[in-house]
């Protein structure tokens, strides 16, 4: 069975005509609005102040720069800062090239002065304008002359050749004390020999011991001296000090043999025994004499050289 189309809704009306719709206030769109005036109108032309440019810091100063814009105060004082440091290091710059200047002046004044050499002048031949006739040759300032030289200080060996020099000083003091150290000499021999002879045995024993004494007294009297200027001092100070405590030594030997031949069999026909205390004394008297001999030659050599009394080794 066939069935009819149906049409669809609102087909009828697809092509009706609508009536425009006017918008709304189209008859006052072209009305004419009057202005409305603003507040305060007077005011329109009243002169405003200026408004300062906020501060730069100097930082900011350095890679801005405004052509017509003023110097904040704190840039003032930074620039003027700076300007007083370049003028102070600029004076320190110029007080500095003073004091070179001066120096080098100074330099060139004693070089002058004092390190000239005049002996080549004499030598140098004349000039021409001085064997022109008729001309005359500048005249030279006179330069001061330089001060004479100090005179060296004398050496050592210088001082010790003096004729008052330390050297004669201690020359003369130790011949005075060898010009004492022969006056027991006689009374040492002469109580020997008694000895021998059984003679004054007890005069003999009293003056070795007194001599005896003597000699200590010098070995301490040398001891004082100072012989370290004397050529080889030390060597004829130890050589008197050996010979003379030789020599007590052996007067005291002696003397104590001269007790012992006061005693009974001491002497034999008018002979003394000989004793341990007498061979003692010989030993001891036998070195006295070799280190007499030692310090007599040093000792002549110093007084030949000082001027003083040469002396035997018997005479010390």
């Amino acid at each position: 069975m066939n069935l009819a189309p149906v049409p669809p809704d609102g087909a009828d009306d697809a092509t009706r005509f609508i009536p425009p719709v006017p918008p709304e206030g189209a008859d006052d769109a072209t009305r004419f609005i009057p202005p409305v005036p603003r507040e305060r109108g007077h005011d329109e032309t009243r002169l405003l102040p200026p408004v300062p440019p906020p501060e730069a810091d100097a930082f900011e100063s350095l890679f801005r720069q405004d052509g017509d814009r003023p110097e904040s105060p704190r840039a003032r004082a930074v620039r003027e800062e700076r300007e007083a440091e370049r003028q102070k290091a600029s004076q320190l710059a110029v007080m500095g090239a003073v004091v070179v200047a001066c120096a080098v002046l100074g330099l060139g004044l004693s070089a002058a002065i004092y390190g000239g050499d005049d002996t080549g002048k004499d030598d140098a031949p004349p000039s021409a304008a001085a064997n022109t006739p008729g001309t005359s040759a500048p005249a030279r300032s006179a330069a001061p002359p330089p001060p004479p030289p100090p005179k060296p200080s004398p050496s050592a060996s210088e001082e010790e050749d003096r004729p008052d020099g330390p050297a004669r000083t201690q020359a003369e003091a130790l011949d005075r004390l060898l010009a004492d150290s022969n006056n027991s000499r006689d009374a040492v021999v002469r109580s020997v020999a008694n000895i021998r002879q059984c003679q004054e045995l007890g005069r003999a024993a009293t003056d070795l011991r007194g001599a005896a004494e003597q000699r200590r007294i010098l070995v301490a009297r040398l001891q004082s001296l100072g012989v370290d200027r004397l050529p080889r001092g030390g060597e004829l100070s130890a050589a008197l000090i050996r010979a003379w405590q030789s020599s007590a030594a052996a007067d005291d030997h002696y003397a104590s043999w001269a007790e012992q031949v006061q005693g009974e069999r001491g002497c034999r026909d008018g002979r003394a025994r000989t004793t341990r205390r007498a061979v003692e004394g010989n030993r001891a008297s036998a070195a006295a004499t070799d280190a007499k001999r030692q310090a007599a030659g040093m000792w002549n050599a110093i007084a030949e050289e000082h001027e003083l009394t040469e002396r035997r080794a018997e005479q010390l």
